[in-house]
């Protein structure tokens, strides 16, 4: 088994048919939710975790799997975060109108400027409704906030293949602590309509 941790929140393992044989599993069955599966599937992320350090603790996980005609295959895991966190304290304000007083938010933390803006081009095609605003901190670092723009409160509300997709280029936070942290730390780039007006550059 080869594995390639590709950044904190995504690991790709390389599965030989020699590992599928001795996990008695198959490509087919690593698709189903049988208790075997699920317990080879257990042994293989522990292994993953001792031989890389990825630890997928309390995290919700996104499997993609791509069988070989060898009769291997390759999986890429990717931490979903603890998503669905609700704001207790201080809480930036997002000018989301009637906005519910403990929204659901998801705070997303870029190193470069033109993985911000790939992603805000995705959000917007995939005609997501959210409210968002941009900021950067005193390092240079840019923060993504995104509220969903409507009266439900759904933890849910950027589907998982959309989460894996933003998880190649930014890191998630904790609302609770990020934002508390930027309120101090860092300036506006674009406060309202942040995905709208972004993804136009």
């Amino acid at each position: 088994m080869d594995l390639i941790k590709i950044n904190e929140n995504k690991l790709k393992i390389m599965l030989t048919p020699l590992d599928m044989q001795s996990y008695d599993i198959s490509a087919e069955e690593l698709d189903s939710e049988s208790i075997e599966t699920r317990a080879a599937f257990r042994t293989i992320m522990d292994e993953a975790r001792n031989r890389t350090g990825f630890d997928t603790g309390g995290n919700r996980i996104y499997v993609q799997l791509y069988p070989s005609k060898s009769g291997g295959c390759e999986l890429f895991v990717t931490k979903l975060g603890l998503s669905g966190q609700r704001i207790k304290k201080e809480r930036l304000a997002l000018n989301c109108p009637k906005a519910p007083p403990k929204p659901h938010i998801f705070v997303f933390t870029f190193e470069k400027l033109e993985h911000l803006l790939r992603i805000c081009r995705r959000l917007q095609s995939d005609s997501n409704d959210f409210c968002s605003s941009v900021r950067r901190d005193d390092f240079g670092w840019y923060y993504l906030l995104l509220q969903e723009n409507k009266h439900e409160e759904r933890a849910d509300f950027i589907d998982p293949m959309t989460l894996a997709y933003i998880y190649e280029y930014a890191i998630p936070n904790d609302p609770d602590s990020t934002l508390l942290y930027i309120k101090e730390h860092s300036t506006s780039i674009c406060e309202n309509n942040a995905i709208v007006r972004l993804s136009k550059l």
